[in-house]
């Protein structure tokens, strides 16, 4: 129905196959099939969303992804394509920006950094997200 206005889609799919600590994990594990078999589960979950946000690109509708800046997800071919897109944009914002803070401990309620990546198609809210 054309007149309903955009949605948004907001995906931030599991980062169990793709973050640092996987690396340092699958270096020091006894299980090298399940760490395998892990990683292939998170690259089709992370290109059956990335089908989803172009599904919501083709339609007229807008998708926000996050995850931690430094994913390895980044850089993988479902995700590295639609940052290949003219009218996708990737932001880095801080969470300490959005009120992020050490949940417990010496340093509870103390700001905490938490460098995060977004990828959106809808230039208002990268320029939101977009704070460090």
């Amino acid at each position: 129905d054309r007149t309903q206005k955009p949605c948004m889609l907001v995906g931030s799919p599991s980062c169990k196959g793709f973050c640092t600590w996987q690396a340092l994990s699958e270096a020091k594990s006894k299980d090298l099939s399940a760490m395998k078999a892990a990683k292939i589960a998170s690259i089709m979950h992370l290109n059956f969303v990335a089908s989803l946000y172009h599904e919501q690109i083709q339609r007229g509708r807008y998708f926000l992804h996050g995850r931690p800046l430094n994913a390895t997800s980044w850089q993988d071919g479902s995700i590295a394509e639609l940052l290949e897109r003219n009218d996708v944009q990737r932001v880095h914002g801080d969470q300490c920006q959005f009120g992020a803070t050490v949940q417990h401990g010496l340093q509870n309620g103390k700001p905490v950094k938490t460098p995060t990546g977004s990828m959106t198609n809808a230039q208002q809210v990268a320029k939101v997200l977009g704070v460090q």
